[in-house]
């Protein structure tokens, strides 16, 4: 999977002459409360032959949010296709919800009230799935005005369509109480992509419906995997650093999320986004950042898209001794 970068953004935002809010314009998903929850789109309503969505559904459970989003497939090239996802994650109206408003660039004819990501300000975040098979994790910073990368996410191109896994702690948050917006449009299919044409696109239901919440999914029936080596408190001293990690296979499962992360004073939560990963095996290897505390855990995924519990946070150090 290739890391979509921030410089890698950045170019994006400036080849296509157009603010990284705009991109963001969206329509409202009301979502059911089980996977795959969906709320469906009519075909053929697609702009100028662009990516035709029929269905977007956002459900949460075990910590872990599933995004989805299925289009008809004779308009669907993974290559080209990207979809957006922008999320409030209070569900305050006071404080605004998704939408393009507050941007340079941003038509003055939409309405101002709820739809301004800037009164949203550090709360919103946004999910990006197509461009060069990867998926990001970004974050709206209120003193620049701009959009950051924040993590890389586990994303999966589909026969027709996207699926993308965010971590709820990873945006801040220990509950499903969010609200979003999604919308598809087109892009050069280059890594990084040389344009977009947000004018060929597709939104999910209606730009003019409010925000939808995430919905909880239905309960897994799969146990949480057994992690097997490095054992928590596990002191490393291999160089280079090459951590394999293993896990027990879970009966049902059709593959595993793996997460890791390297400890950092400077972050509020004291931790770093490493690695967040869809595996098909019960291992993982990579090769890690630097001499210091990590931490790794995993989640296992049955037939539905539904994630099981994660384990608990396993803990390593490759610091001096």
């Amino acid at each position: 999977m290739r890391v979509y970068t921030v410089g890698n953004w950045e170019r994006v935002m400036k080849s296509s002459r157009i603010s990284p809010i705009l991109l963001l314009t969206i329509g409202a998903c009301i979502l059911h409360a089980q996977i795959p929850a969906s709320i469906s789109d009519p075909s053929g309503d697609s702009k100028k032959g662009g990516p035709d969505i029929v269905s977007v559904s956002a459900t949460a459970g075990n910590g872990i949010v599933i995004l989805r989003a299925r289009f008809v497939t004779r308009h669907f090239d993974p290559k080209t296709t990207r979809v957006v996802w922008v999320l409030d994650t209070d569900q305050n109206a006071a404080t605004g919800s998704p939408g393009l408003l507050g941007a340079p660039g941003a038509p003055a004819s939409h309405p101002s009230d709820s739809l301004d990501v800037r009164r949203i300000g550090t709360e919103a975040v946004g999910v990006v799935v197509g461009a060069c098979n990867a998926g990001s994790l970004i974050q709206f910073d209120q003193q620049s005005g701009r959009w950051a990368l924040a993590d890389q996410l586990p994303a999966v191109a589909l026969s027709d369509g996207f699926e993308a896994y965010i971590s709820l702690d990873s945006i801040g948050k220990t509950d499903s109480n969010i609200n979003f917006k999604a919308i598809a449009y087109q892009f050069s299919g280059d890594c990084p992509p040389k344009s977009i044409s947000p004018e060929v696109n597709d939104v999910a239901p209606d730009v003019g419906k409010p925000a939808a919440p995430v919905q909880q999914a239905d309960r897994s029936n799969l146990f949480a995997p057994q992690p097997l080596s490095p054992p928590d408190g596990a002191r490393l001293d291999s160089f280079p650093r090459k951590t394999v990690l293993q896990w027990s296979a879970v009966s049902g499962a059709v593959g595993y999320l793996m997460q890791a992360q390297y400890h950092d004073r400077t972050s509020p939560t004291g931790w770093r986004p490493f690695a967040f990963r869809r595996v098909s095996e019960s291992t993982f290897e990579f090769n890690f950042v630097g001499s210091q505390p990590g931490r790794w855990r995993v989640w296992a995924i049955d037939q539905s898209g539904l994630v099981g519990p994660s384990t608990s946070w396993i803990n390593f150090d490759y610091s001096p001794h």
